[in-house]
């Protein structure tokens, strides 16, 4: 299952960073109007720490360990798995939202002083078999069950016209409240952060869906891709994009605090290795980190030794403005006559690109 993007504050939906350095869950910060947070004040959890337990069973794990990770402070506790993927532990807390991480996935878990959860999940579907019993568990259910519904909401409703799209907002807030509400004896504080993170999702999924309006709109097929001049090559000079002009050119944009762009390395990695030794594609990697992490973006080049052209953008807001990259990792294909084929291409782990790829009769 892939990992996905969206977090409103600090509550997971997994594949993409944005500009915030973060490497554990990421967070996308929206603006809430003014009257909307007179009326939903950030909740106030309560401070009294206590013991919370928490036990389960992780089917086709991924290693000896999960991490339970404060999503305030971000420390992390390791809880180990036995042979069979089961864990038992106790944990000093006190209540908030804190992920479940295994592997290179996380699940929100609420958690108060008192909490008796028990978890269950198998890792070949990450998301979709998250379940929890025992005490807390229902709002925690409904955690799990949320973060399926917005990733479907981000992969169905964005192409659609702005009418139409509010249309489809209304009636998926209107769901949530239903689901909040039909949770018995829930925390209050819980209450008041799901009523808050609704307003935040909503400005987040707006404003994703205006993205994609503008790449429908001004980044399509066959148009004329935006230049990049003279980035820094890892192997020494600088590159610009039309120095890739007569053969196609795939793009990944990422960073070295971007957790989801570091996932997708190995797929990127083997897909360069299986294109080895043709001249009809270039693979280039432009890195968004600020030119103070300089020395940085290099020692992870070399550590991760993905392939391809390795370029250093010193966080080109002009590339990012032109290309309307609002999170990584990004992938970008264009065309031997310097045009766009896909704004917003396959990533690396997908088959998709592959097919992509002999489509074009690369």
């Amino acid at each position: 299952m892939k990992t996905k993007m969206m977090m409103v504050l600090a509550v997971l939906t997994l594949t993409a960073c944005n500009s915030k350095k973060k490497d554990t869950p990421k967070e996308v910060k929206t603006e809430v109007k003014q009257e909307q947070t007179q009326e939903l004040k950030a909740p106030k959890f309560s401070k009294d720490k206590g013991v919370a337990y928490l036990s389960g069973k992780i089917t086709n794990k991924k290693g000896d360990q999960l991490y339970i990770i404060n999503l305030e402070t971000n420390d992390k506790k390791e809880i180990k798995l036995d042979e069979n993927g089961a864990f038992k532990d106790s944990l000093t807390i006190s209540e908030g939202i804190f992920a479940v991480s295994h592997g290179q996935e996380y699940t929100p878990l609420f958690l108060e002083v008192g909490s008796n959860l028990n978890l269950t999940l198998d890792t070949k579907q990450f998301d979709e078999t998250v379940k929890y019993s025992g005490k807390g568990a229902e709002e925690n259910n409904f955690l799990a069950v949320n973060m399926l519904k917005r990733e479907a909401f981000q992969t169905e409703k964005l192409h659609l016209s702005k009418e139409d799209f509010e249309k489809e907002l209304n009636v998926y807030t209107k769901n949530f409240n239903a689901d909040l509400n039909a949770i018995k004896d829930v925390n209050k504080s819980f209450v008041a952060y799901q009523k808050l993170e609704i307003e935040q999702v909503k400005e987040m999924l707006r404003q994703l869906h205006e993205n994609e309006l503008y790449i429908k709109e001004h980044l399509f097929k066959g148009i004329v891709a935006p230049e990049f001049k003279e980035y820094v090559d890892y192997n020494g000079g600088t590159k610009s994009l039309s120095d890739f002009k007569g053969k196609f050119v795939y793009i990944d944009v990422w960073a070295t605090w971007c957790g989801p762009c570091k996932e997708q390395m190995p797929y990127y990695k083997k897909v360069i290795e299986k294109y080895k030794g043709n001249d009809k594609i270039a693979f280039l990697s432009i890195s968004t980190d600020e030119e103070s992490n300089f020395d940085g973006w290099k020692a992870m080049v070399k550590e991760k030794a993905v392939g391809g052209v390795q370029l250093f953008s010193k966080r080109d807001i002009n590339f990012a403005k032109n290309y309307r990259i609002t999170s990584i990792p990004r992938f970008i294909l264009i065309d031997p006559q310097g045009k766009i084929v896909k704004a917003k291409a396959p990533r690396p782990s997908s088959p998709k690109l592959i097919e992509l790829f002999t489509s074009l009769g690369i």
